[in-house]
Formats: C-alpha cells, sequence, structure tokens
C-alpha cells in the first residue's frame, strides 16, 4: 500500500516586535500628575509661585526620537527645548508661564508618533503677614482670605508703621490711608516692598 502524503508542517507564527515605549518623564521643579504612564498623554504641571525653571528628563526602553518644545498659550509660538533629546538627560526649560504647555513628541521605529503634554499650573502669589509694631494689634490674625480689621494703637498715637511679606512671585501691593472723618484717602506706597520696608 502506498502511504498516504504527509501532512504539511505549519511555520510558526513570530511574535510581533513590541514597540519601544517612553518609561518615564521627570521635572526637577514641579509635580506632575497624574503620574507618569506611556498611555496617557495630557498631563498638570504645578509649580511654585513663579519658578524661574525646570529640568525634563525622559526615559526610554528602546530606539525613540523625541522633540521637546515648550509652548506660549498667549501667542501659541513654539520654542524647541531639544531636538533628538538624548535619553536620561535634563534639559533646562526656562521663562514658564502659568497655563503654558510643555509638549514631547516621540517618534518610534515605524515612523508612528505619540504626543505627550503638561499644562503648567503656576498659583499667583498672594500675601502671608502684614506686620504693625508693638503697642499696635490688630485683630483677626492676618489671613490672606480675610479683607477687614480692627486695628487699636495706643492712647495719643497719631502714626504707626506697617510690613508686609508675600509668597514668592511677583505681586504688586498699593498702601493707602484712608482718613474717615476727612473723607480724603492718602497714598502711603506704590508697588510696596515686602518685608524689609516699613511703611510709616
Amino acid at each position: 500500500p502506498t502511504a498516504p502524503p504527509a501532512s504539511p508542517t505549519a511555520s510558526p507564527t513570530a511574535s510581533p516586535t513590541p514597540m519601544p515605549e517612553v518609561t518615564d518623564v521627570a521635572y526637577s521643579v514641579g509635580t506632575p500628575s497624574p503620574a507618569f504612564a506611556s498611555d496617557s498623554f495630557e498631563y498638570l504641571l504645578t509649580l511654585v509661585h513663579e519658578p524661574a525653571s525646570t529640568d525634563v528628563t525622559a526615559t526610554y526602553d528602546g530606539a525613540l526620537s523625541t522633540r521637546i518644545v515648550y509652548i506660549s498659550t498667549a501667542t501659541n509660538a513654539e520654542r524647541e527645548i531639544c531636538n533628538n533629546c538624548a535619553e536620561a538627560t535634563a534639559y533646562t526649560v526656562t521663562d514658564l508661564v502659568h497655563n503654558d504647555k510643555i509638549r514631547m513628541v516621540v517618534t518610534r521605529p515605524d515612523t508612528s508618533t505619540v504626543t505627550y503634554t503638561w499644562t503648567l499650573v503656576i498659583p499667583e502669589p498672594t500675601l502671608t503677614n502684614a506686620v504693625y509694631p508693638a503697642p499696635g494689634a490688630y485683630a483677626p490674625a492676618f489671613d490672606k482670605e480675610v479683607y477687614d480689621y480692627i486695628l487699636t494703637l495706643e492712647t495719643g498715637a497719631t502714626s504707626t508703621s506697617l510690613t508686609v511679606s508675600k509668597e514668592p512671585g511677583d505681586l504688586t501691593t498699593d498702601i493707602v490711608h484712608v482718613r474717615t472723618s476727612a473723607g480724603t484717602t492718602a497714598e502711603i506706597c506704590t508697588g510696596c516692598q515686602y518685608a524689609v520696608q516699613a511703611y510709616d
């Protein structure tokens, strides 16, 4: 008898090679949220009161080409931070402005791209304290969310001084004396200095 023909042997199917990914993006100053994940593309980067700069560092698990830019929300202009950015290398981003964006475009070996964006959140500074010399005292205690106080001076006092302090960042403070009995206002200072200057 003739033996039946042998069944053809199926060729093994090769597993597709996984695409390399960005594994982490870290900032030297600022708190990103949520934590970085390669499949999440939109983030917030919260910084403290007008920092001068922050360094951004990206790490990968394979061959990737990356470009990082800074985008001004006001003008939509792009400022290049790095192109073909080196892995695990810190690149400094300066002139940070609230609501602007840091964007990283990643090109994979198959030429597909993914884009990650961090929107800057920079709180505006506020006053932290206002100090009158003893025996002057005011109530309640200073709180940036409280706007009206009672200032008690010693009997016969006709003047006092005031020192104000603030959080880091640009903040313009003007101080005036409102003379209730005369119905007039006297300017004490405009663009007042902070902490080091007492105003009479």
